[in-house]
């Protein structure tokens, strides 16, 4: 970073389309809004600041067209009067995670990525095409437990000393939740693509009530024996972790799993 330059400028220089997507924020001030202390969080805490690279690096792999549609869809969610409810910024992330899928089907070497308009009808998020082949891409999320959202706003929104007991399993609802999720993700590929002559990627970024990491493994584990076990028909799974502090590499049988 260049120490000569205002601290504003500074970052701005090193997350362009972060600070296009503060700009478009109306009114910083408000209690509810994003970017609040953005300068200060980012100069005092070196892992924030590395977030926010990682994010800027996802964000400047969109071409025009498909940044556009991100950011007018990130600017909605910039002010969240629920983001007490203890899913924070759940909304915002949602859809910089379609980011992180674009930049998935980069990686394949998909040409001509964009995301579908969204119509009353569901359909998929991301077409492309892949060696002549159409590509369509429907992006998912699996997010905290409502009983763990409810601690975190306890703890964080209402100063409460709540005692917790991180699982060691993701149980049965976590699991018929997954599966619920990728069936109804291959309804919306079928949408667009009824004789499933293209082909087809579940993208799902998963989030565990254990925020820590300590037993992503084990979890990881049950999922593919899971899934291995209920075998879905009709797209390819990849798995995205929505945190990854001790930056482990997975494997599985049953998917792709990228490590955040």
């Amino acid at each position: 970073m260049n120490t000569n330059l205002p601290i504003e400028a500074s970052f701005r220089n090193l997350l362009p389309r972060i600070y296009e997507l503060k700009d478009s924020l109306v009114d910083l001030s408000h209690p509810d809004a994003y970017f609040q202390n953005f300068e200060e969080g980012l100069g005092e805490h070196k892992s924030k600041l590395n977030a926010f690279l990682k994010l800027e690096r996802q964000l400047a792999a969109l071409d025009d067209a498909a940044w556009r549609d991100v950011k007018h869809r990130a600017a909605v969610h910039l002010v969240a009067p629920k983001r007490t409810n203890g899913r924070g910024w759940q909304a915002l992330f949602d859809v910089f995670s379609e980011a992180r899928a674009y930049g998935y089907l980069l990686h394949l070497g998909c040409t001509g990525i964009h995301f579908i308009p969204r119509r009353k009808t569901k359909t998929p998020d991301l077409g492309a095409m892949r060696d002549g082949r159409p590509l369509f891409c429907e992006v998912k999320t699996i997010n905290i437990s409502q009983d763990e959202a409810d601690r975190r706003r306890r703890i964080y929104h209402e100063g409460a000393m709540v005692a917790s007991k991180t699982p060691l399993q993701v149980g049965n609802g976590f699991l018929s939740k997954l599966t619920d999720t990728l069936h109804g993700a291959v309804g919306q590929l079928d949408a667009a693509d009824l004789t499933r002559e293209a082909r087809r990627v579940i993208f799902t970024m998963l989030h565990f009530d254990d925020c820590v990491g300590d037993y992503q493994p084990e979890y990881i584990a049950q999922i593919d024996d899971h899934l291995l076990r209920n075998r879905l028909e009709g797209a390819e799974l990849v798995f995205c972790l929505g945190s990854n502090l001790f930056d482990r590499t997975f494997a599985m049988r049953s998917a792709v799993i990228l490590p955040e």
